[in-house]
C-alpha cells in the first residue's frame, strides 16, 4: 500500500521566563511510536525544515517523545501545524518514562496554527506529545522542535545571490544567506520579514511559512536598489556540452548527476539521487535569449520539424530540440521552465497557508501556475510583485486530452478567503493571468481582492469558474485593473483547444451555487483577440469598465444565450443583461506600459472605491477616479 503524507510544522518551545533554554546537547534521545517510509524520528531535531519525521498509516494515537539528559523545568510550548494537524492532542511529561502527567490538553486543534500553550513550570526528564484525533484525512509529520527557545520579536533576513553564503546567520545585509533553499530551510515565524536583494537572480521554489492573527504576516519582500530580485523557476541549459546530437537536427538533454551518470526517474523517486540541476517531471516551456523567443511543444521526436521545436519524454526524461545547431550555439540562454508537483518544491503553493505577504518580487518560468491551488488559504496578500512566461506543463488526469497544457498567474482553488491581489504585473502567461476556481462541493470563496493589477499578453485576463455543488462565492472585488493584448501570450499559437483571447472569462458557475457581491467594476479591457466578455452565468455586477478590441468582439453568451455581439452593438448588449449601465466601448488611449495619454475617456470616468485609494505606480487617486489600474499623470 503507498501511503501519503501531508505534512505539519511543530515547533516546540518549552518555557517562558522561569525555564531556561534547552539546548540540543542536553536531549539524550528522541523516539517516535511510529515512523512512515523514508522518515526517523531524529528529523524532528535536526534543525532543518526541509526534513521531517512522519507517522505511518496509525488508527491510535501517535506519540513524540523527547528525553533530558537530566531534569529541566518547561513551562509552555508553542506549535505551529501544517496540514496534518491533530484537531485533539496533549502535552504530557515524566520523570521516569512510565508515569505520566498532562499537563495541557487541546481540543480544538486546526491545520496551519500557530499555538503558544502554556502551563505551570514543572520539573521533568521527558516529554511527549500524543496526538489522538486528526484535523484532516493525512497522517501526522513533524519538521522540526525547538526547545527553549527564547520569545523573540520578529526578525529580519537577507539573501544576496551575489555576495551572500549559506554558511551565514542571514541577520544582516553583510551576513546574507545566498540561496532559495537556505530560505526554505529556515523555521521562519509569524512577524518575520525574508529580504531578496534587488538586482539578484535566485533560481528554486519559494516553500513559504504561515504567520498567524496573533503573531503577525511572515513576508517575503525586496532591500538595496536596482531591478526587484527575480526568483526563476527554470534551469538554464546554455552549456554546449548539455547537447548531443541525436541525428540531423534533433539534439538531446539527457539527465545526468553531478557526477555525469545516467540517471532514471525511478533513481529521483526513491531518492537514490539528488534531482539537482534535472529536468522534470516535465518541462511546460522552453525560454529563449532573455524572452526574444520561445519553443513550440510537441508529442512526439517525429513532430519535430523547424527551429525551436521540443519533445520532452517523461519516462526516460529526455529532452529532445529541433535545433540547427547545437542549442547552446544557437542561443546564449535556454531556460527550461519545469512543472513541478513535488511537495517539497511547489512554484509557490499555497494550500493551508496563511498570514503571508509577498511584495516586490519578480517570478519567471515557472512551467504551471505561480501560485498553485491554496485551499483552504487566508490571508494572503500579493502587491506589487511581477510574474513572466509562466504555464504551458501538460496538466495530467484529464480523461479527455493528454495533450491539455495549463498554467497561469496568479490563481486560486476552492475554499480560500482573505486574499489581496493588489498591484502586480503579469504577462505572458499559458492561461488565466487572474482567477478564483472552485471545483469541490459545498466551497466557500469571500473576500477577494484584485486591484490595480496590470495583465499583458495572457490567454486570458481575468477567469473564474464554480464547478461545485452548493457553493457560497461572496465579497469579490475586480477593479481598476487593466487586461491588454488577451489572446496574444507566448502561448497562443500551440493551445491544442485553439486560442481563447478573452478578456475577462465567466467560465462556468453551477445553478446551485450562492453568489453574493460579485463587482467588476473601473477596468480597462483592450485589444482581446476574440472576446472582451465571455460569460456562462450572469453572476457578477459590471460597470464603469471600457472595453475595445480592433479585432475581437465585445461579448459571447454561451450556453441559452450564445449570441455574438460586436462593439458597435454596445447599447444592445447592455439593454440584453442589465449590465454596464455606465461603461463604454471605446478605445480607452493607452501607451504599451498601460499608462492613459492625455484625452483618454478613462480619466475621471470612474467610480470612486473605498478599497482603491492609490494607483499601479502608487500615486493617490484623485477625488474622480480615473478606469484603469494607472491613474493619469499630467
Amino acid at each position: 500500500m503507498r501511503h501519503i503524507f501531508v505534512w505539519m510544522y511543530v515547533f516546540v518551545c518549552i518555557g517562558l521566563s522561569s525555564a531556561e533554554t534547552v539546548p540540543i546537547g542536553k536531549i539524550s534521545d528522541i523516539e517516535a511510536s511510529s515512523t512512515g517510509f523514508g522518515s526517523k524520528a531524529s528529523f524532528a531535531l535536526d534543525n532543518n525544515a526541509e526534513t521531517r519525521w512522519s507517522s505511518g498509516n496509525d488508527r491510535g494515537p501517535v506519540e513524540l517523545k523527547i528525553s533530558f539528559k537530566e531534569e529541566c523545568t518547561v513551562s509552555s510550548l508553542r506549535i505551529f501545524w501544517e496540514t496534518a494537524a491533530a484537531s485533539i492532542y496533549d502535552i504530557q511529561v515524566s520523570n521516569d518514562g512510565r508515569s505520566w502527567k498532562t499537563v495541557s490538553a487541546v481540543n480544538d486543534g486546526m491545520p496551519e496554527e500557530d499555538r503558544i500553550i502554556k502551563f505551570a513550570p514543572v520539573s521533568a526528564k521527558f516529554i511527549k506529545i500524543v496526538a489522538r484525533k486528526r484535523a484532516t484525512r493525512w497522517d501526522y509529520s513533524i519538521w522540526e522542535i525547538e526547545i527553549n527557545p527564547e520569545i523573540e520579536k520578529p526578525r529580519s533576513f537577507y539573501v544576496d545571490a551575489v555576495n551572500g553564503s549559506d554558511g551565514n546567520n542571514g541577520r544582516s545585509p553583510e551576513k546574507a544567506w545566498k540561496t532559495i533553499s537556505r530560505v526554505n530551510r529556515e523555521m521562519l515565524r509569524p512577524g518575520d520579514k525574508v529580504h531578496f536583494k534587488r538586482g539578484g537572480i535566485f533560481r528554486g521554489f519559494l516553500n513559504p511559512k504561515s504567520g498567524s492573527s496573533a503573531g503577525g504576516y511572515i513576508t517575503y519582500t525586496d532591500y538595496g536598489k536596482g531591478d526587484k530580485p527575480r526568483i526563476l523557476g527554470s534551469l538554464n541549459k546554455n552549456r554546449k556540452k548539455d547537447w548531443r546530437r541525436v541525428n540531423n537536427n534533433i539534439w538531446v538533454h539527457s539527465p545526468k548527476d553531478a557526477k555525469g551518470r545516467r540517471v532514471s526517474l525511478d533513481d529521483l523517486i526513491s531518492g537514490k539521487c539528488d534531482d539537482n540541476g534535472i529536468l522534470w517531471p516535465e518541462i511546460g516551456n522552453l525560454i529563449f535569449d532573455n524572452e526574444k523567443s520561445c519553443g513550440r511543444k510537441r508529442y512526439s521526436l517525429r513532430d519535430l520539424v523547424r527551429q525551436d521545436d521540443f519533445y520532452y519524454d517523461e519516462k526516460t526524461l529526455d529532452l529532445y530540440v529541433y535545433s540547427e545547431g547545437n542549442p547552446a550555439e544557437v542561443h546564449s540562454v535556454i531556460e527550461c521552465a519545469p512543472r513541478d508537483y513535488r511537495e517539497t518544491k511547489p512554484s509557490l503553493t499555497l494550500t493551508n497557508k496563511s498570514y503571508i505577504v509577498f511584495e516586490n518580487l519578480d517570478w519567471r518560468y515557472y512551467g504551471r501556475n505561480l501560485t498553485y491551488y491554496g485551499a483552504n488559504s487566508h490571508h494572503i496578500i500579493i502587491r506589487h510583485c511581477e510574474e513572466h512566461y509562466s504555464g504551458g506543463s501538460r496538466q495530467p488526469g484529464l480523461p479527455w486530452s493528454d495533450k491539455m497544457r495549463h498554467g497561469g498567474g496568479f490563481s486560486t482553488w476552492d475554499c480560500v478567503h482573505d486574499y489581496l491581489f493588489e498591484g502586480n504585473l503579469v504577462r505572458h502567461c499559458y492561461d488565466g493571468a487572474l482567477s478564483f476556481e472552485t471545483a469541490g462541493d459545498n466551497s466557500e470563496v469571500y473576500n477577494i481582492t484584485y486591484i490595480n493589477n496590470i495583465v499583458m499578453n495572457g490567454e486570458l485576463g481575468f477567469t473564474y469558474f464554480v464547478f461545485g455543488k452548493n457553493c457560497k462565492v461572496s465579497n469579490v472585488l475586480v477593479a481598476n485593473n487593466t487586461f491588454m493584448n488577451c489572446g496574444y501570450s507566448w502561448g497562443s499559437g500551440q493551445r491544442p483547444d485553439g486560442q481563447l483571447g478573452l478578456g475577462i472569462n465567466d467560465f462556468s458557475v453551477d445553478p446551485t451555487a450562492e453568489v453574493k457581491n460579485f463587482r467588476i467594476v473601473n477596468n480597462v479591457v483592450y485589444n482581446s483577440r476574440h472576446f472582451s466578455l465571455r460569460f456562462q452565468a450572469d453572476v457578477a455586477d459590471f460597470d464603469y469598465n471600457i472595453y475595445y478590441s480592433t479585432t475581437g468582439k465585445l461579448a459571447n453568451f454561451m450556453g441559452k444565450w450564445y449570441e455574438f455581439i460586436p462593439y458597435n452593438q454596445f447599447t444592445k448588449y447592455k439593454n440584453f443583461l442589465g449590465q454596464d449601465p455606465h461603461s463604454m466601448a471605446t478605445n480607452p488611449l493607452l501607451d504599451n506600459s498601460g499608462r492613459l495619454l492625455s484625452g483618454s475617456p478613462c480619466i475621471d470616468s470612474g467610480i470612486n472605491l473605498e478599497e482603491v485609494k492609490y494607483d499601479y505606480f502608487g500615486n493617490p487617486r484623485d477625488s474622480r477616479t480615473d478606469i484603469g489600474a494607472c491613474e493619469f499623470i499630467k
